[in-house]
């Protein structure tokens, strides 16, 4: 009786913690709506859907190949800045670059890991991973 009491118990907390989750991923998506080129909104969208929810496949693939696409566009633009800019600008340009390499890194990540773990398609997560 004690057992089935603490497991009921575990799966309340679960549900809770669930229900927590699902909370963060829609106000990812609400973010994702008041800033469509945010390439870090996306990805952090995604992340928690593929990761986190494990779920909607379709959905957690177009966030990620839209943060992909942010970044192939922001990056070289964020690069060209940083190349011409004056040299008081350039820490600043330098931590703006990073964190959109890091933000579209994580979006390349994660993409390999729905194709590996939800898509059961380790030849096709690969190339994500490099």
């Amino acid at each position: 009786l004690e057992a089935r009491g603490e497991r009921e118990q575990a799966t309340r907390r679960l549900a809770c913690a669930r229900d927590a989750v699902e909370g963060s991923y829609r106000a990812w998506v609400d973010a994702c709506e008041l800033a469509p080129d945010d390439l870090r909104m996306h990805a952090d969208a995604a992340r928690v859907l593929v990761l986190y929810l494990q779920r909607d496949v379709a959905e957690g693939e177009r966030l990620l190949r839209r943060a992909i696409a942010l970044g192939e566009e922001q990056l070289p633009a964020a690069r060209a800045r940083l190349a011409e800019a004056a040299p008081e600008q350039r820490a600043a340009l330098a931590k703006e670059l990073e964190a959109l390499e890091i933000a579209f890194g994580d979006a390349c990540e994660t993409l390999g890991v729905l194709h590996l773990t939800l898509k059961s398609d380790p030849r096709a997560a690969r190339p994500w991973f490099q």
